[in-house]
């Protein structure tokens, strides 16, 4: 039906809306979003040293076979870099998750202020027009959860994008001819 069709977003639309819930989000705490971002670049070289580590411990253990004074001089601190990586994207991936709770909160109470600076400037008898007092009520309720919501989504895309290009780079590295 067309009706239906009107509901859809462009993907000029879905760009757009997700740039202005980053602008909300940058404004709200930049540093929170700063650190996730960046710490989703250290867990996805976290991820490629890890997939580095296993691929040379497999080496090394195929190689040197059953000796175990090679498997202790080769294997172990293979074995323990790999086990300290995993261990570390672990822990900043935790640590990830509380700061985005952080930013989420924060970007609450910033969308709260914009719509109550925006709602203080108003006239008195606006707030007595139902469509005013509806808009104002959408912008209060509606909107505080969405921008965090889309700025999340995106956070998890990229880290999604980050692991997929470590990974295929780590695999390029290893047997180009494994990508296709």
């Amino acid at each position: 039906t067309p009706a239906a069709s009107d509901d859809r977003l462009s993907t000029r639309d879905l760009i757009r809306t997700a740039a202005f819930a980053a602008r909300l989000v940058w404004h709200a705490d930049r540093r929170h979003l700063i650190a996730i971002l960046s710490v989703q670049v250290l867990n996805a070289a976290g991820l490629a040293a890890l997939v580095l580590a296993i691929k040379h411990l497999a080496q090394a253990g195929v190689r040197d076979g059953t000796d175990l004074d090679t498997v202790g001089r080769t294997l172990l601190p293979i074995l323990l870099a790999a086990v300290a990586i995993a261990s570390v994207n672990a822990i900043l991936r935790n640590l990830t998750q509380s700061w985005q709770r952080v930013l989420a909160t924060q970007t609450d109470r910033h969308i709260v202020g914009l719509v109550l600076r925006a709602a203080t400037n108003a006239e008195l008898l606006d707030f007595e027009d139902p469509a005013f007092y509806d808009r104002l009520q959408r912008a209060t309720f509606a909107s505080r959860a969405q921008p965090v919501v889309l700025v999340t989504g995106l956070i998890v895309i990229l880290q999604a994008a980050l692991t997929t290009l470590a990974i295929g780079g780590t695999v390029i590295v290893m047997a180009w001819w494994l990508m296709p």
